[in-house]
């Protein structure tokens, strides 16, 4: 089935049904899955990296902690803790 749909990229539009288009967007995916899988790696050594340092290096810290920026680590937000005790209980 053709659907005569193309991709358009900044640097150039493919059409599949062309071969020498099929062929190069092949390669141009396969380039793309390395980078990938380079910066997917460097991310995760990044992470490792700052845990060791004891640093949080997940995102947003679940309820009722907070990031505190100058120390680089999670923190308790004291006025948060007593709903928090109130859910646990």
């Amino acid at each position: 089935m053709n659907s005569e749909t193309v991709i358009i990229t900044p640097s150039k539009i493919y059409d599949l049904e062309v071969d020498n288009d099929d062929v190069s967007f092949d390669f141009m995916s396969i380039f793309a899955r390395i980078e990938y899988k380079t910066i997917k790696h460097r991310m995760k050594q990044g992470k490792e990296a700052g845990a060791k340092k004891g640093m949080w290096t997940n995102g947003k810290p679940p309820f009722p902690y907070y990031y505190d920026k100058n120390t680089k680590s999670v923190r308790v937000d004291e006025g948060k803790r007593p709903i928090y005790r109130a859910i646990v209980e």
